[in-house]
């Protein structure tokens, strides 16, 4: 009998293709001769700099304008918050999907990255900071998503990525959950890792993230899995007013609301963040 094949890895790889081809588009436009988010970030810091506080406003602004006129389907980016209202000062804060290594060093794969930048335009202390992790979405996970149904070139699984990245963010620092198991539960399936330290430390802190292993199929979620199912309904909810209510949303808050659970000590993740702590 014949059965019909399945190409998850050669869809992964194609799926890598195209996100690094938008995000070369996108940190070209935003830098000329950039070709990574974490260039065209750290140049834009530079030419604001260098402008003076009323031009690099403008600046920004323009940048601004550009991430958020991307059609939705080209977009592998998030506006979190922006500001270019006042004449010598702007301030942008979005997150990016990139395709590379795992942000931790001690564990050596690639998968899909969603990480942070700012920068902020000021007359007293023009500052910026790019590339801090909030999420990792594995090679494994994206798989799995294309086995289950999902085409991840639609909308509905770059926004699987987008409500990942916020969950990274929301819990980033909060120490209910660092080092423990994590889950969110997207239309039909439950996403499902850990919240991961690495090993660098990319402030004065090291940071956490939210590390996703896999995806399973919600009707596959036994009684023996009813806490990972009721951690991801909460999880997805507060996800949900957050965009709903970026400007006024209390992230520790939320980050308590969110059941702590044990992360599973088997998997290869558990095992780089035991050695992180020694």
């Amino acid at each position: 009998m014949l059965t019909e094949p399945r190409y998850p890895p050669r869809l992964a790889r194609l799926y890598s293709e195209e996100v690094r081809k938008l995000e070369a588009a996108h940190a070209d436009q935003l830098s000329p001769g950039a070709s990574t988010w974490k260039e065209a970030v750290e140049a834009l810091h530079h030419r604001m700099c260098k402008l003076g506080p009323a031009k690099g406003a403008k600046l920004i602004g323009k940048a601004i304008d550009y991430l958020q006129s991307v059609e939705s389907d080209a977009r592998i980016h998030l506006v979190i918050t922006a500001d270019n209202s006042a004449k010598r000062a702007a301030h942008l804060m979005f997150f990016t999907f990139n395709v590379g290594p795992h942000p931790d060093p001690a564990i050596s794969e690639e998968g899909l990255n969603i990480k942070v930048h700012v920068i902020i335009c000021a007359r007293a202390k023009p500052s910026w900071v790019s590339g801090i992790p909030v999420a990792y979405i594995s090679r494994h996970a994206i798989m799995r998503l294309y086995e289950r149904g999902h085409d991840i070139s639609e909308n509905q699984t770059h926004g699987l990525c987008a409500f990942a990245g916020v969950l990274g963010y929301l819990t980033h620092d909060a120490e209910k959950h660092q080092n423990g198991g994590l889950n969110m539960l997207f239309s039909d399936v439950l996403v499902t890792g850990a919240l991961h330290r690495c090993t660098k430390p990319y402030s004065s802190d090291r940071r956490h993230f939210f590390d996703v292993r896999t995806v399973l199929p919600t009707e596959e979620i036994g009684p023996g899995k009813k806490d990972l199912f009721e951690q991801g309904r909460v999880a997805t909810r507060l996800v949900l007013d957050w965009f709903n209510n970026k400007e006024e949303f209390d992230r520790k808050s939320a980050a308590e609301q969110i059941p702590a659970l044990p992360r599973h000590e088997d998997s290869y993740p558990a095992h780089a963040g035991a050695l992180a702590l020694k």
